[in-house]
């Protein structure tokens, strides 16, 4: 399965995210974002199926998520 990362601007962001998509039954796992793809000093993301990416992205956004943007798991 090809996963991609839903890129936050904090671990708080990505702990939050996390546990709203548990609530629509998409899994996630808080991981730093690497290097090449941050666009924060922090650098925190939430890895996520890349099937359930854009719906993902979509219900993090309307519960108040800020989503910085998608990376590659590779980070390019």
């Amino acid at each position: 399965m090809d996963y991609k990362l839903i890129m936050v601007p904090s671990v708080t962001y990505a702990i939050k995210g996390r546990d709203l998509l548990k609530k629509i039954n998409v899994p996630s796992q808080v991981q730093r974002t690497p290097k090449v793809s941050r666009t924060s000093s922090c650098g925190y993301s939430l890895l996520v199926a890349e099937k359930d990416i854009h719906r993902a992205r979509e219900y993090l956004e309307q519960s108040g998520v800020n989503v910085l943007g998608i990376a590659d798991r590779n980070g390019v």
